[in-house]
């Protein structure tokens, strides 16, 4: 049975103290949670979950790295110049 994939409001929820987030550059801007679970959804299993709620809070864990990764990436490369992360 297919999950209902979490939102951007699902992870920051999820997230609440883990992440600075906001609209400017310096912070995690909902365009990048929205990368992060483009990725996520394409390297999930969904049969591995009992129900909704097992699937979204791993879905946003793997979300999450994605997100660490895709940050840790865009500080690092030819424009990277933030070091918060």
């Amino acid at each position: 049975m297919p999950y209902e994939m979490p939102t951007v409001s699902d992870f920051k929820s999820q997230f609440t103290r883990d992440f600075m987030f906001g609209s400017d550059p310096t912070k995690v801007m909902d365009s990048d949670i929205v990368a992060a679970i483009t990725q996520a959804s394409m390297n999930v299993n969904d049969s591995l979950f009992d129900d909704q709620a097992q699937y979204a809070f791993a879905f946003n864990y793997l979300a999450a790295h994605y997100l660490v990764m895709n940050l840790r990436n865009s500080s690092q490369g030819l424009n990277g110049s933030f070091n918060w992360v």
